[in-house]
Formats: structure tokens, sequence, C-alpha cells
């Protein structure tokens, strides 16, 4: 998992042309390894432990993402 808001938003959504965090993590790994992040803003705010599902439930539309490793 790759923490951190927006590590996941699609090329052309955010005010620079380079790609996500995750997209550019995934282009190094190899192809039996997963890499996840989040297409919204991430609530750390809550206490304890929580699933990467609930930590994006706060912006109402948010997901993880799955990447596959490319090389």
């Amino acid at each position: 998992m790759v923490g951190g808001c927006r590590t996941a938003v699609p090329e052309g959504q955010m005010p620079w042309d380079e790609e996500s965090v995750v997209a550019s993590f995934a282009s190094k790994v190899d192809s039996k390894s997963v890499v996840k992040g989040s297409s919204m803003r991430v609530d750390y705010g809550t206490p304890g432990v929580d699933s990467d599902e609930k930590l994006v439930q706060p912006a109402k539309g948010g997901k993880i993402v799955v990447v596959n490793g490319q090389r």
C-alpha cells in the first residue's frame, strides 16, 4: 500500500502531467507484486487501526486502487 492522499489519481486529473505515485511505483516492481493507493483524500484522524476501505469512506466516493506490478 502506498500511503498518502491522492496517490492513485488517474493521469490527467491532477494539475500536473506526471503519472500517479501508484503507477510510478508499479512500473518498478515485478508482475507478482500488487500496489495499492487511494484515489481520494485519506482520513487519518480516526483512532486505532482502520481498513483501507474505511480510511477513504469520509471522502464519499474514494476508493482503493489496485495496480499490478509491470516488470
